[in-house]
């Protein structure tokens, strides 16, 4: 008997201790377990923040928190955070139990690049798959420079990235429109990045989302008040336009111009009244826009444009980033050309919400304060063939001329790659 029961026991301990391998294996580099229900919406915030942002996760994450605790019937949405920083990247559920919210770890990968096209593609897909729901969302944390060049392009000479900034690998924009294929279609997309909100970048991702929010410009280091944006992102009603204006509210209120100093992580009501610019684009109109815009492009570049008077979301610094409408306003000169045009860019940006001025540190790293007086809420770049001032910038001046002929060349041949190169009009010009 005490040899049959010492049988039953090993037996037991070793499915014990298969069942705890099992369990070992889920939580670290194993796979998502499904989840049965399907709910009104998951949202994703991809946190890629093995850089300088790193400091300011526990900050977004405890907002979440405070932001999921407001929102009513939470067990019908799903939050999750994929967070990448320098801990081992994971995947967190925010969870109301006992009228707490807590934060699970749902899973704990191996060390990897986030911002390689696998793996972003592999994860995403994981995540939509397990947590079903009627309609997605989706947020981009991380260092941005939008329609750049990525790790894995010709090299540039540009300090910059595309989307993200993991260790030093920046993913490219058709990058991200691959990995972007393994996902359902977003009702939103939030850029919680700079100068994502672009002509090139939304008319390129268009088939991704219904929506992006994001900055042509420079955003703070804080991002997104995810106190007041997470309920903004599970509203039934109109959450990209909620998300633009909870995000821009927050920063209008403490945006102060004769303010200067300048701090660390803390509190955003302290350190950080230098206002934002947010806009809102909706993509089932950018076809539309691409055909005005290459009207009047067509019509009204004939020689290079002088560019010196644009709004410039770099403070012609790079001049990578004018302002679509700017543009588009000076070549007509006004004329009934620009109306039409400007009527499909009023269907397509749905909301542009700016402080008087925003910080740019491209110039230095105390920063300038840009005027968006003549903002129309959508960046966009210039081809140097057509930019009379592009060299005028303030990073060129001390460049050498063979720096200047090959990084040039480089970004004038990479910009072709682009949707918007050919439909916007500028194929036809140059």
């Amino acid at each position: 008997m005490n040899g049959m029961l010492q049988k039953i026991s090993s037996k037991l301990a070793l499915l014990a201790i298969f069942a705890m391998s099992v369990f070992l294996y889920a939580c670290e580099g194993g796979k998502i377990e499904p989840v049965p229900a399907v709910e009104k919406r998951t949202a994703l915030v991809y946190i890629v923040a093995q850089n300088t942002l790193n400091r300011f996760v526990p900050l977004d994450l405890d907002e979440m928190k405070e932001g999921f605790a407001a929102i009513p019937n939470p067990d019908d949405y799903n939050l999750l955070a994929y967070v990448d920083d320098y801990d081992a990247p994971r995947l967190l559920k925010f969870e109301k139990e006992n009228n707490q919210v807590v934060v699970d770890t749902v899973i704990t990968y191996p060390d990897q690049n986030s911002l390689s096209l696998s793996v972003m593609s592999g994860v995403m897909k994981e995540i939509f798959s397990a947590y079903e729901a009627e309609s997605y969302g989706l947020v981009l944390w991380s260092h941005a420079n939008g329609w750049l060049p990525g790790s894995e392009q010709p090299k540039t000479g540009a300090s910059l990235r595309s989307f993200g900034d993991d260790s030093g690998f920046y993913m490219d924009l058709l990058d991200l429109k691959t990995a972007l294929r393994s996902c359902p279609k977003f009702e939103f997309i939030l850029f919680d990045a700079c100068n994502m909100q672009s002509v090139e970048m939304a008319y390129e991702l268009r088939e991704a989302t219904k929506f992006f929010i994001g900055s042509p410009g420079e955003i703070p280091a804080y991002g997104a008040p995810y106190e007041l944006v997470v309920p903004a992102m599970f509203s039934q009603s109109n959450p990209a336009s909620e998300i633009a204006q909870q995000y821009f509210d927050y920063y209008d209120k403490i945006y102060d111009y004769a303010k200067s100093t300048r701090g660390g992580a803390g509190s955003r009501a302290v350190y950080y009244p230098y206002g934002v610019a947010v806009s809102v684009v909706e993509t089932q109109h950018l076809g539309e826009l691409a055909m005005a815009t290459k009207s009047v492009i067509g019509q009204h570049v004939k020689d290079k444009i002088a560019t010196t008077d644009f709004v410039s979301y770099d403070d012609h610094h790079y001049n990578y980033y004018y302002d679509l409408g700017e543009l588009v306003r000076s070549i007509t000169g006004g004329d009934n050309s620009y109306a039409a045009w400007k009527t499909a860019y009023d269907k397509a940006v749905v909301k542009f919400l700016a402080t008087d001025y925003i910080l740019s540190i491209y110039k230095n790293p105390y920063g300038v304060m840009v005027p968006m007086r003549n903002a129309t809420g959508l960046g966009t770049f210039i081809p140097i063939s057509k930019n009379m001032n592009f060299l005028e910038g303030s990073y060129w001046q001390n460049q050498s001329p063979s720096y200047i002929e090959t990084k040039t060349a480089s970004l004038e041949s990479y910009y072709t790659k682009f949707g918007w190169y050919a439909d916007g009009g500028w194929a036809s010009v140059n």
